[in-house]
């Protein structure tokens, strides 16, 4: 809003929480730099691989398969989003660090065995599963916070899938076009961009939901089961695609496509969603224990705690103050999003919280308090009562 000026502008403390951090640590350059490299090594070789006018016009056709699928993981990542830069590395990595891992693998593999049926139904599954699922456990071990459950561990599986299979389509495709010409080209950008885009985020994801339930998983048995058989799932519905394709001449691909694929699309589909709701029992169950004790109010379990809420107060916060205080409310309800979630293991942890645990929920907290009075003008920002003690007790 033009000439709008904003009651908060003169607070430093406001600004401090607004302002991007824009210092990059050394894990996220050499990850940028890596990723940079990989997608460039790709785009290399998909060009010695092919023509560039048939490879372009790949690119165009396979990038128009994925849009609705990138919305729908989008969609399902919305009670905490997780940064844009996390978004984009698994899709980079998917398309192409992924695909040079699995094509090392699969060449050094193809040395041992020359059965087209070996490497399109075991060797394949195992490497490119491998390969898409290494970013989550990249996640897991280098940036533990940024995976809190099941939604997020879909969201960078399905992700990561998406930009292997684009890759793939733009190789598949460019060599259709090469070989057979447009008929053949069309053929099967119907199959694979129209009937079948989903197939890798899928196979993918299973990866994504057993990284999710062992995050939460309070046994030490299921935090090393439920990757494996994550992983395990995953092979197997791969190894189904592939092998479909080489029984009764085809018509195979279709019997799985109907009785196997597309059930396992909808239960994923069923599982994300109602996981997605459950974040927000977490957001609601955490917030009103953080009430309690002082940390927040009970305004602030309304807000939160509800998707169409957030979207009004922005929307009224835009109305209100321009721009700049619709980001100071995003900002605000993401910062309460966060502190529940974190709260929430917190309060499930049969422990006290780690130092690093405890220290990001006062962090928050202090966020929050500082934001309050600006992101709710209207209500009274008297002091808050003393905060309690993190943990169960209070």
């Amino acid at each position: 809003m033009s000439g709008t000026v904003v009651p908060w502008a003169a607070d430093p403390n406001v600004a401090a929480v607004l302002q991007p951090r824009r210092r990059r640590s050394r894990l996220t350059v050499v990850a940028m730099v890596g990723l940079g490299l990989a997608l460039l090594l790709v785009a290399v070789l998909l060009l010695l691989a092919g023509d560039p006018v048939p490879l372009l016009i790949s690119t165009l056709i396979a990038a128009a398969s994925f849009p609705l699928l990138i919305w729908f993981f989008f969609w399902l990542d919305r009670w905490e989003p997780e940064p844009s830069r996390y978004r984009w590395a698994a899709l980079i990595w998917g398309g192409s660090a992924a695909v040079l891992i699995a094509a090392a693998a699969q060449f050094v593999i193809a040395a041992f065995t020359r059965s087209d049926f070996w490497l399109a139904v075991v060797i394949a599954p195992l490497t490119e599963e491998l390969a898409k699922g290494l970013f989550l456990v990249l996640i897991v071990w280098l940036r533990r916070g940024q995976l809190h459950g099941v939604v997020d561990g879909v969201v960078y599986a399905g992700l990561a899938g998406i930009g292997f299979a684009f890759t793939e389509d733009v190789l598949y495709y460019s060599s259709a076009l090469t070989d057979g010409g447009p008929t053949e080209l069309a053929a099967l950008a119907i199959v694979r961009g129209l009937f079948s885009p989903f197939a890798h985020p899928l196979f993918t994801a299973a990866i994504g939901v057993g990284l999710g339930v062992a995050v939460t998983a309070r046994s030490r048995e299921a935090r090393i089961l439920a990757p494996l058989l994550g992983y395990l799932v995953a092979v197997l519905l791969h190894a189904t695609w592939n092998g479909s394709t080489m029984v009764a001449e085809g018509r195979g691909f279709l019997i799985a496509y109907l009785v196997v694929m597309l059930p396992a699309l909808a239960v994923l589909v069923v599982l994300a969603t109602r996981a997605r709701q459950q974040e927000g029992v977490v957001v609601q169950r955490a917030l009103t224990d953080a009430v309690a004790r002082g940390w927040v109010s009970p305004g602030d379990v309304a807000l939160a705690g509800s998707l169409a809420a957030r979207r009004e107060a922005r929307r009224a916060a835009r109305r209100r103050g321009g721009r700049p205080a619709e980001q100071l409310m995003e900002t605000y309800s993401n910062d309460l999003t966060a502190l529940a979630f974190l709260h929430d293991g917190v309060l499930r942890s049969p422990g006290p919280p780690e130092e690093k645990v405890a220290r990001q929920v006062g962090d928050l907290i202090v966020r929050t308090q500082i934001l309050r009075p600006y992101a709710f003008p209207v209500e009274p920002s008297g002091p808050l009562p003393t905060l309690g003690p993190l943990g169960s007790g209070r």
